[in-house]
C-alpha cells in the first residue's frame, strides 16, 4: 500500500486565503472551487504509468504534493482575494438588477399591452379629437387601467428587495419606454430620410401625442406604484432599533 496521503487541498486553500469579506457560505464555496482546480491541476501534472503500481502511488503522492505546494506558493493569495470578492459583487449586483427592476419593468409593458388589447377586444372606443386635421384618440379606458400593471411591478421590485429608484422606474416603465420612442422616432425618420405619408407631423400633434403617451400615463401608473415605494413597517422598525 502507498505510504503516502492526498492532500487536504480545502484546508491548504483556507489557511492561505484566510479571511475575506466575502459572506461565509460564498467563501467556503470559492474555497471548495480553488481547491478542486489545485487537486486537477496536480493530478494533471502527475500522471503516468508505471508496471509497479506501489511505487507509482509512491511516487505520484510526493509529486503531487510537491506541485500542489508550488502551486499554492505562486498564488497571489490578497489579489486573488479581491478579484473573487470583485467577481462576486458584480454577480451579485447584475442579479438584483435583473430580479429587482428589468422584470418587473418587462411585467409592467406586457401587462399595460395587455390591458390596451383587452380593451380593444372588448369594443370599448377612445375619445377622439382633431389636432391639425388630424384624429388623435385619447385611450381613457386604458389609462383607469393602468394603475394595475403600476402596481404589479412596484411590488414585484419591492419583493426583490430593489430600492426606491428602481421600483419607480418600474413602475413608470410604459412611460419611459414611450419617452425613448418619442425621442428616437424623429431622428431616425430624419437621418434615414425616411418618406412617410403623413411625415414630418404638425409640431402641435406631436406634442400632444407625446402627452397623451408619456405625461397622462404617468399619473395612474404612479398612483398604483406609491403604495410600495414606501418603506416596510419591518424595515423601518430594524432600522431604528438598530
Amino acid at each position: 500500500m502507498p505510504d503516502w496521503k492526498k492532500p487536504d487541498w480545502q484546508r491548504l486553500v483556507r489557511q492561505h486565503l484566510g479571511s475575506s469579506e466575502l459572506p461565509p457560505d460564498v467563501h467556503e464555496e470559492v474555497v471548495a472551487e480553488i481547491a478542486a482546480h489545485l487537486e486537477d491541476q496536480s493530478e494533471d501534472q502527475n500522471e503516468g504509468q508505471n508496471e509497479d503500481r506501489c511505487a507509482a502511488g509512491r511516487q505520484h503522492g510526493h509529486k503531487a504534493s510537491a506541485a500542489g505546494t508550488r502551486a499554492l506558493r505562486e498564488i497571489e493569495w490578497h489579489k486573488l482575494a479581491r478579484a473573487i470578492h470583485a467577481a462576486k459583487l458584480k454577480e451579485e449586483v447584475m442579479n438584483n438588477r435583473t430580479r429587482g427592476l428589468w422584470w418587473p419593468a418587462l411585467a409592467n409593458l406586457m401587462i399595460a399591452a395587455a390591458l390596451l388589447t383587452v380593451i380593444g377586444i372588448l369594443g370599448v372606443e377612445p375619445r377622439t379629437f382633431s389636432v391639425s386635421h388630424m384624429p388623435m384618440a385619447l385611450p381613457l379606458p386604458w389609462l383607469f387601467a393602468l394603475p394595475v400593471s403600476g402596481a404589479a411591478a412596484a411590488l414585484l421590485a419591492k419583493r426583490a428587495q430593489a430600492p426606491l429608484a428602481a421600483r419607480l422606474i418600474a413602475g413608470l416603465a410604459p412611460s419611459l419606454v414611450a419617452l425613448a420612442v418619442f425621442c428616437v422616432m424623429p431622428l431616425v425618420f430624419l437621418l434615414d430620410r425616411w418618406e412617410f405619408s403623413g411625415f414630418p407631423l404638425p409640431l402641435d400633434y406631436f406634442v400632444l401625442s407625446a402627452v397623451v403617451w408619456i405625461v397622462l400615463p404617468i399619473l395612474p401608473l404612479l398612483l398604483g406604484a406609491l403604495p410600495f415605494l414606501r418603506e416596510s413597517n419591518l424595515g423601518e422598525s430594524e432600522r431604528h432599533g438598530g
